[in-house]
């Protein structure tokens, strides 16, 4: 049984993500210093760093339900690659060095796009390999899933089959939109 989240509850779980996120921004900024004029090598960093991080947990946060969703894709993630400070550099860029400007346009949204697709995979990898024998509670059968399931209340991601056309994603999409 779901229940119903209030706009509330929502606004404040996406808040408290997006404050997260814009202070993990910040201290990526802190570490890696920007010089006005030059390539945002800390700029980049960031959101390919956000976006390999949001391919990762994709997965993870669809299984948890819509309030983890919400706090670390909607709010913290959606902060650290926001893209009004991905496009304010852009047009900062432009008028000086149109090269660069261009450059790190094209950069951006190619090693985001890379980073995200590198982080999803990596976690379909993780989620389907099967349990190994030499970990501890691992038999490496199909009903180590089925006990997984059992201990722990969650349900396994759908296979990637091509007879089977279900996407973890458009399976979980539906509950959450009451």
């Amino acid at each position: 049984m779901t229940t119903r989240l209030s706009p509330t509850t929502r606004f404040a779980v996406v808040a408290a993500g997006g404050i997260g996120g814009a202070l993990l921004r910040a201290g990526i900024s802190e570490l890696v210093p920007y010089d006005a004029g030059h390539f945002p090598t800390s700029l980049l960093l960031t959101q390919a760093i956000g976006c390999g991080l949001a391919g990762f947990l994709t997965p993870y946060l669809l299984r948890r339900g819509p309030l983890w969703s919400l706090a670390f894709l909607t709010g913290a993630l959606a902060s650290v690659t926001t893209f009004g400070l991905f496009t304010g550099q852009v047009i900062l860029l432009a008028p000086q060095r149109l090269a660069t400007a261009v450059v790190y346009l094209l950069a951006t949204v190619l090693v985001g796009v890379a980073a995200a697709v590198a982080g999803l995979h990596l976690a379909m990898r993780l989620i389907e390999r099967p349990d190994r024998s030499d970990r501890p509670g691992g038999s490496g059968g199909p009903r180590s899933a089925v006990r997984r399931q059992a201990s722990t209340g969650t349900r396994p991601v759908q296979s990637r089959d091509p007879r089977e056309h279900t996407s973890p994603v458009r399976a979980a999409r539906p509950r959450w939109r009451r």
